[in-house]
């Protein structure tokens, strides 16, 4: 994860000795655009398992240092890999607009990245899960819209819109692939939640916590419901109590208060005080505090 500061090359070494090094893979022009963006390296061409592993020459854009605030490895036998649907990626626009996406997102082994990230945000061990989904389909069409997720709890199919992805590249200064990446950790959000707590909420509230929406930009006013839930989620994760998306995400509406907005409404409120022992108003004025007027 960096800090924001724009790296034009980083080089993955591997060692089994810690002095003899093997290059395994280099990356040029890598832009950390938002602070605490999260970036999946794919080390496809590396068949030889190493005892060490470091990154080597790191060069900035500009500046004199860059900042990682975590450096994780993804090995087959890791016990993220139990989370393994089949990811399939049909463009299904005839205009030419869905060659965009396949172009800024060529390996679909990214997108299974994606979805691990997102199951591990939203549940400690993949067997807590009460859904196993085994494919998702993601499908690009000349539709008007962003993205979309439907399905069963089987197979899911994360669709994007061809017309969204035309209109973003038509500003050169954004990277129309950190876009798709930020949208997909949305999306497979909505393939892997539980809660009927806020989806939307929750869902976005992964894509800041891995620094695809700018957590930075908000500002004060409103209110929890109304203004920037899914920042104050990700805050509340990150400030007072870990693990807290997972608990929300676990959270489920009763049964016998389904269609009562007021009951409902004072159900949510008390989810905050029940995971983290405050209350919602008080953890909303102390997320106010720390923005920017």
């Amino acid at each position: 994860m960096g800090t924001g500061d724009i790296t034009s090359r980083l080089k993955n070494e591997g060692s089994n000795d810690d002095k003899t090094w093997t290059g395994i893979d280099t990356k040029s022009d890598e832009n950390f655009n938002v602070r605490h963006q999260r970036k999946h390296y794919l080390l496809t061409n590396n068949t030889k398992a190493f005892q060490y592993y470091r990154l080597n020459n790191i060069k900035n854009h500009s500046g004199n240092s860059i900042q990682l605030g975590e450096v994780e490895f993804s090995r087959t036998n890791d016990i993220g890999h139990a989370v393994n649907p089949v990811i399939e990626v049909k463009n299904l626009d005839s205009s030419g607009n869905g060659s965009l996406f396949t172009k800024a997102l060529p390996n679909a082994e990214e997108i299974l990245a994606v979805a691990r990230k997102v199951h591990e945000l939203l549940y400690s061990n993949p067997a807590d899960a009460p859904i196993d989904v085994k494919k998702i389909l993601v499908t690009i069409e000349d539709v008007p819209g962003v993205a979309w997720t439907s399905g069963d709890s089987t197979q899911k199919t994360v669709g994007f819109s061809s017309q969204y992805l035309k209109k973003f590249v038509a500003s050169p200064s954004k990277s129309l692939r950190e876009e798709i990446i930020g949208i997909l950790y949305h999306e497979i959000g909505h393939v892997y939640q539980y809660s009927n707590f806020d989806v939307e909420a929750i869902a976005d509230s992964l894509r800041y916590e891995t620094g695809y929406h700018d957590r930075y930009s908000a500002t004060k006013g409103g209110t929890w419901q109304t203004k920037g839930t899914a920042n104050f989620l990700r805050w509340i994760e990150d400030s007072k109590k870990r693990g807290f998306i997972r608990e929300l995400n676990a959270a489920s509406i009763p049964y016998n208060i389904i269609g009562n907005a007021n009951e409902i409404q004072l159900w949510k409120e008390r989810q905050f005080k029940v995971i983290t022992g405050t209350d919602v108003n008080t953890l909303w004025s102390q997320y106010q505090a720390t923005l920017s007027d």
